[in-house]
């Protein structure tokens, strides 16, 4: 039975690495990036990227808490880091640079992000996940249709 996997095993590894070698050797195929390109000056689109990186963090947060039952945090992190409390100069900053659409797409964001604190501060998990599905539902969207350059 031993002899059998060993010979089993050489036959994978046979098989395996040509087909991994040979598989490196084409150079993969440029995939074109088709999402409209919004310009924005150097230092606020830094900044604005940063936030993003930020939010996704603050949705793992949301959903950490969530899981826990903590309440109490899950609506704290949903309102003043992503909700509408958290809108500041940044937003003023970067908005002129945006399309109405995708200013639109960022309002509804905070907005579904306060849904979250509320549905939390209700103690109502089911509520808040479904905001809170909307939060990154907005976030995709908005990924898939747009990129800063």
């Amino acid at each position: 039975m031993k002899r059998m996997k060993q010979i089993l095993w050489v036959c994978a590894v046979a098989v395996t690495v040509p087909v991994f070698a040979a598989d490196q050797t084409h150079k993969p195929a440029e995939i074109q990036d088709t999402r409209l390109a919004i310009e924005f000056p150097n230092g606020i689109k830094q900044a604005m990227l940063e936030r993003m990186r930020r939010n996704l963090s603050d949705v793992h947060e949301i959903q950490s808490a969530l899981a826990e039952s903590n309440f109490e945090r899950a609506a704290e992190v949903a309102e003043f880091s992503l909700g509408l409390s958290s809108l500041g100069p940044h937003n003023a900053r970067q908005a002129p640079y945006m399309p109405p659409e995708m200013q639109h797409l960022g309002m509804e964001m905070h907005s579904a992000s306060s849904r979250v604190a509320r549905a939390a501060q209700e103690a109502d998990a089911m509520k808040a996940l479904g905001a809170l599905s909307q939060v990154t539902g907005l976030c995709v969207g908005c990924h898939a249709i747009y990129r800063a350059k």
